[in-house]
């Protein structure tokens, strides 16, 4: 799990990134913890990583780009990610929230506080599937569903493709990944490929090519039902309208 903290008082920084491990430590994730001291510092990351954190801790008076304009760009780009706010002021709160911000921890804040804040963090990604969960060497990791291009099982392995062309192996079985990415989205073209509609670049009969360039058949056994599948995800992303 990717988590970036950001306040430009180093103290709060410390003590946030503290509370954090702990809780990611109870749930068994692998945790990877970003610090920042301001939001522009933040920001020139995600320039280059667009989607590199799943949750945020954002200080909402900061020198340079504040955490409520910050907090508006990762959303631009960013649907998914969770926002927690970091405010000595409770008034600011209503204009935090219309970057869809998830909680807010006033400060002085109480550390039980803001475990329990961030623990419901991590069980509403849970809870909505918009991650995919997988186990290497008994370390939980995780990424958003929409980082993955396809899944490719190979004997007792799975692959994960994922979108800014990372290769990720572990030991898992198909049926267990489709079920975790059960929904519209993911299908399944081939018995050893799990595939995200949303990274099709073009499909024809029986050749799926990927946006990465990837090609991907179409077995005899999943043919209608893949292209039922994609139908109906085409469907679904033009308004319902048969074009």
């Amino acid at each position: 799990m990717r988590i970036a903290i950001c306040d430009d008082e180093q103290t709060v920084n410390a003590v946030l990134q503290k509370l954090v491990a702990e809780v990611v430590a109870e749930l068994g994730y692998q945790c990877e913890i970003g610090l920042y001291s301001s939001g522009d510092a933040l920001l020139q990351t995600l320039e280059v990583h667009p989607r590199q954190f799943q949750i945020y801790l954002l200080d909402i008076e900061m020198a340079g780009t504040n955490g409520l304009e910050t907090a508006r760009r990762i959303r631009e780009q960013d649907a998914d990610a969770i926002l927690i706010f970091v405010t000595g002021h409770r008034e600011l709160m209503p204009e935090a929230f219309r970057v869809l911000a998830f909680q807010y921890i006033v400060k002085p804040f109480e550390q039980e506080s803001v475990k329990g804040i961030f623990l419901s963090a991590v069980r509403l990604l849970e809870k909505h599937r918009t991650i995919y969960t997988y186990t290497i060497r008994k370390k939980k990791h995780s990424l958003f569903l929409s980082q993955i291009e396809s899944i490719e099982s190979q004997g007792r392995k799975l692959i994960i493709h994922t979108t800014d062309g990372q290769q990720i192996e572990y030991y898992g079985r198909m049926k267990d990944a489709v079920e975790k990415a059960a929904g519209l989205t993911f299908v399944q073209p081939h018995r050893s490929y799990l595939i995200n509609l949303e990274q099709v670049k073009n499909l024809e009969s029986w050749l799926i090519e990927m946006r990465s360039g990837a090609k991907i058949s179409i077995s005899n056994l999943h043919h209608d039902t893949f292209h039922a599948a994609y139908r109906r995800f085409v469907l679904a992303r033009t308004g319902g309208v048969r074009l």
